[in-house]
């Protein structure tokens, strides 16, 4: 790459860091380019964006917080708008599309994205906020989940029976 400081090039340089986010270190590798002849610094969007990445994966990692792309899975799977979703949660109207487009959720809105990951906890959470909903779209809305937790719950004891007949230390019937 051209250095924007003089006229010669700028080769990538990348040393460790530390930065402070929500109250946790994190370790990471900081990458920009360096004018070879300035010495000067500089980055580009797409480093920048990959430099603050690398931290929020970690946090989302270290407390179980969905990424962009499973909160919007969440959203798809149980048909619902993000707007909707986030009133269901009690989160602010635009909470869901932000977290969607990459913001981070705090740990709160973190475990409560994770727990809603089983459909039986998401019921719940629409029977909460039955009051908010629109009687046609609340009646619509339980039809289609009690519909998806028999699903999810016949996918669940026919995962367990499985490990249950192929023998399973979780279920003391490991064979050998």
């Amino acid at each position: 790459m051209k250095s924007p400081f003089a006229n010669c090039e700028a080769h990538v340089v990348q040393e460790q860091r530390t930065v402070k986010f929500r109250g946790d270190e994190y370790a990471y590798v900081y990458s920009c380019y360096e004018c070879e002849q300035t010495k000067e610094r500089f980055t580009t969007t797409e480093m920048d964006e990959e430099n603050v990445q690398q931290v929020y994966r970690q946090y989302r990692t270290k407390y179980g917080i969905p990424s962009s792309e499973e909160i919007a899975e969440l959203k798809d799977k149980y048909g619902v708008s993000a707007a909707r979703l986030a009133l269901i949660l009690g989160f602010g109207e635009n909470q869901i599309s932000n977290y969607i487009d990459g913001e981070v959720p705090n740990k709160a809105n973190g475990k409560t994205l994770s727990a809603i990951k089983d459909p039986r906890v998401f019921i719940r959470y629409v029977e909460l906020a039955k009051e908010q909903l629109k009687p046609s779209v609340y009646e619509k809305l339980m039809t289609s989940l009690k519909e998806t937790v028999h699903s999810y719950s016949y996918a669940e004891v026919s995962k367990h029976t499985t490990m249950v007949a192929e023998g399973s230390a979780e279920y003391g019937t490991k064979k050998g």
